[in-house]
């Protein structure tokens, strides 16, 4: 039981930790339910206004074509790290 707690805290610091470096400029990944997350770009952090405090962060994905180009509101817990790296 003592192990499973351990656990859970590491994990929670862990998650928490990554919610941390999440920052205006960072390169991250967007996961669509595709086989690879996409690469975008934080250009906004809103701050904890999500659903029970939530933080939130505006994103643009990176895209070759400037029409492509698509910025949208993403919670930090559903970001991954940025593809290829």
């Amino acid at each position: 039981m003592q192990l499973m707690a351990r656990a859970a805290r590491r994990t929670h610091r862990k998650k928490k930790l990554a919610r941390d470096r999440v920052r205006i400029g960072s390169r991250v990944g967007v996961n669509f339910g595709g086989e690879h997350p996409a690469l975008a770009v934080v250009t906004e952090d809103l701050g904890g206004i999500g659903v029970g405090g939530r933080r939130l962060v505006r994103v643009r994905l990176v895209a070759k074509e400037p029409y492509a180009q698509r910025e949208f509101d993403m919670p930090v817990e559903e970001l991954s790290p940025a593809p290829g790296r």
